[in-house]
């Protein structure tokens, strides 16, 4: 399984994407990335890999500059 984070330029979650398999020449699920955002794939072996789609997208946001998941403080 796969997992994607498209997220906005304040690090944001937009959406969440677990796939097996994506087709043939692209690079992630999502079919539109606008200027200003950008899309995270997680490690096989990241740990977040695990979690749910909504788990992620309601714990956690992007550090852009460093492109990795960080949990969401209270």
């Amino acid at each position: 399984m796969r997992t994607f984070v498209h997220y906005d330029k304040n690090g944001q979650i937009l959406s969440v994407a677990q796939v097996e398999r994506l087709v043939e020449g692209l690079a992630h699920p999502f079919v539109v990335v606008n200027k200003g955002e950008g899309v995270l794939e997680l490690g096989a072996d990241d740990p977040l890999a695990r979690l749910e789609p909504h788990d992620l997208h309601d714990g956690y946001t992007v550090e852009v500059s460093k492109k990795r998941l960080k949990k969401k403080t209270s």
